[in-house]
């Protein structure tokens, strides 16, 4: 059976089951999405830090939850509504309502190691760190926009959205260029 003729019958299940409220049609939809909401939950847990400590079956109840919300909210009379992208989306917004989101932080302990839950001597690493910062700099392999991104995330505890305010460029961009320095950081630092 092909991709399309699957997809097919998941909107036609879909249609029925907003029609009627059949658990039996709920059932058949969520056989044919389940390896789908596994990925999903996976793929969240393994992103997120802050849903390491869930157990899998929980997110993945949760996921349920989202596709159960996600079928009732489908508009199946329009022609272009995409079924899989709504699912997806209101499994992943479920988990993160009732888990709490938050985004992959970095701490000062995380920039040294790559464990989550490092211990370290803060006064002994961060000279360390200063040192390095410093080393970096003038090799010319952090620019001053890096180490003001550093010294407002790190030292003055700034989230991504402010330092992107401050630099007039988005959340997202802030967290990937932090990234690339703490990557640059960890790769001097573990020398």
């Amino acid at each position: 059976m092909s991709i399309v003729t699957k997809i097919q019958i998941l909107e036609t299940l879909v249609v029925r089951y907003q029609e009627t409220r059949d658990p039996i049609l709920f059932a058949k939809i969520l056989a044919h999405v389940d390896l789908l909401l596994c990925h999903v939950v996976h793929k969240l847990k393994r992103r997120n830090i802050y849903l390491e400590t869930i157990e899998f079956m929980d997110l993945y109840q949760t996921s349920i939850v989202g596709l159960h919300d996600a079928l009732l909210s489908a508009k199946m009379y329009k022609p272009n509504e995409k079924i899989i992208p709504r699912i997806i989306s209101y499994a992943k917004s479920n988990i993160r309502k009732v888990y709490g989101y938050s985004p992959k932080e970095y701490t000062i302990a995380s920039v040294f190691t790559y464990e989550k839950d490092a211990h370290f001597d803060i006064n002994q690493d961060l000279e360390e760190l200063y040192d390095v910062l410093k080393w970096l700099y003038s090799k010319e392999m952090l620019s001053d926009r890096d180490l003001k991104m550093i010294n407002l995330r790190f030292v003055k505890q700034k989230t991504y959205r402010e330092i992107g305010e401050i630099f007039g460029v988005r959340p997202q961009t802030i967290h990937y260029k932090i990234k690339q320095i703490v990557k640059k950081i960890r790769i001097q630092y573990n020398k």
